[in-house]
């Protein structure tokens, strides 16, 4: 007979625990510039013992002195440059580009219906400025007619930059060619008839359906290249947001130095209250509980500058050659390497490259531009992702054009260079750069 016995077991297992406080010094150390300057004034706002200064923090009356100096150094976190002379300020912030564009279709009708509609249209834009759903859908959401509707949206499309509010690439276009006085053009009716031909470049097949020659073919070509498939991007006012730099190098008498941007972070130090909490509990849990957690934030914030200036200093010093011969120069170096070298834990270079910005004499970076997944320790230089594709760049813009290199080939050409790239990784690379293929780069007649 089977006997069943159901009872309990306890097992030590070390497992590692998160507090708050390390939850909010790994936060600190992620996070880039402005990302950190929105939580710090965040804390700003609910911490009565923390208090902004400007400039160095002085020992006057109701300030409070961090003993440490990497501290104090956080504690002012006013770095090079004030922020009104920071050479990577960016202008002010131009207008959403629908709101420009209503601001045009306003100049053109006082019609408050026909308004009200293309302010809804413009709403229904995604970030290409495509419409983003059906004509009729649209009129049943407004309860308009249709027609009224569709004159709307074909008003949007003859607004600078004209083809917006399409419903299609081949509307886009033709929006645009008309608003260059070429609606009857040659390209027009390319556009209308035929993009996927334009598009695989069979320039023959073209000239025989559309009856005119191979020449004339590939001037309209030339001329819809010049088009944007896209009008809102970059087109109407859209702005990216500003790259500010949490570190610079710059050149000092031959010599590259690093230097921590504070620019937009603000000033912090610990608030010296002058009255005392007495015999309250309540008043001294309450002092003890926020001065600690200040405590904690500045020296959260030292941590910082510390850990990104050593990954900095080692990131110049292995990458040395970029900083003198540009990309080529570029070494293999992944976060574990760097690690091994700092005496850190991967984890920590991760999260002290993410999202960090440096600027150099060559222009501004990603901190991660200079690092490569899945290299092996015998990597040799220029299998950089960077450099990789600034080659395969440079093989596809010397190759014959009526005869472009396959990706086969031009694995095959980066391999007589020493460079073991797989063919479908060339093919990844490549469409990463907006590259098209060899069909479609090829060049007939």
């Amino acid at each position: 007979m089977l006997a069943i016995r159901v009872g309990a077991q306890l097992r030590a297992r070390p497992q590692l625990v998160l507090t708050p406080r390390m939850r909010q010094a790994l936060r600190i150390l992620e996070a880039p510039q402005l990302e950190l300057a929105a939580l710090l004034r965040q804390e700003l706002q609910r911490n009565p013992m923390l208090e902004e200064c400007e400039g160095e923090p002085a020992g006057e009356e109701g300030g409070d002195r961090l003993g440490a100096p990497e501290a104090e150094a956080v504690a002012s976190s006013r770095g090079g440059w004030e922020d009104g002379a920071a050479p990577w300020r960016s202008a002010r912030a131009q207008p959403d580009w629908r709101e420009d564009l209503l601001r045009q279709y306003r100049l053109q009708t006082r019609d408050r219906e026909a308004i009200a509609v293309a302010e809804f249209l413009l709403g229904c834009l995604d970030g290409r400025g495509y419409l983003a759903l059906p004509v009729a859908e649209a009129a049943r959401c407004l309860g308009r007619p249709r027609g009224e509707v569709e004159r709307v949206r074909r008003a949007l499309g003859r607004l600078d930059p004209p083809g917006i509010a399409a419903r299609s690439l081949t509307e886009c276009l033709a929006a645009q060619l008309a608003a260059r006085g070429a609606a009857r053009s040659l390209a027009a009716r390319i556009v209308r008839t035929d993009l996927t031909a334009l598009g695989r470049r069979r320039y023959g097949a073209l000239a025989r359906r559309l009856h005119v020659s191979v020449e004339e073919v590939e001037q309209a070509a030339a001329q819809i290249r010049t088009l944007w498939p896209d009008p809102a991007a970059g087109r109407a006012g859209s702005q990216a947001p500003p790259l500010v730099p949490d570190l610079v190098v710059e050149v000092v008498d031959g010599r590259r130095e690093i230097w921590l941007s504070d620019a937009g972070l603000p000033g912090l130090r610990m608030r010296r209250w002058a009255a005392a909490a007495g015999n309250d509990a309540d008043a001294r849990g309450f002092l003890i509980h926020w001065r600690a957690r200040t405590r904690w934030l500045l020296g959260s914030l030292a941590a910082r500058r510390r850990t990104l200036r050593r990954v900095a200093e080692e990131i110049l010093a292995v990458q040395a050659g970029f900083f003198e011969r540009g990309v080529a120069g570029l070494q293999p170096l992944t976060y574990r390497h760097l690690a091994a070298r700092l005496g850190l834990h991967e984890s920590t270079i991760a999260r002290a490259v993410r999202g960090k910005v440096i600027q150099t004499p060559r222009g501004a970076f990603r901190l991660r531009y200079f690092f490569a997944k899945g290299l092996t320790e015998d990597a040799r230089p220029g299998c950089v992702p960077a450099a990789v594709a600034q080659r395969l760049r440079e093989l596809i813009a010397d190759e014959d054009q009526r005869a472009p290199l396959a990706d086969a080939a031009l694995a095959r050409a980066l391999r007589r260079e020493g460079l073991r790239i797989a063919r479908r990784t060339v093919a990844k690379y490549r469409a990463r750069m907006r590259i098209p293929s060899a069909a479609y780069r090829r060049r007939i007649g």
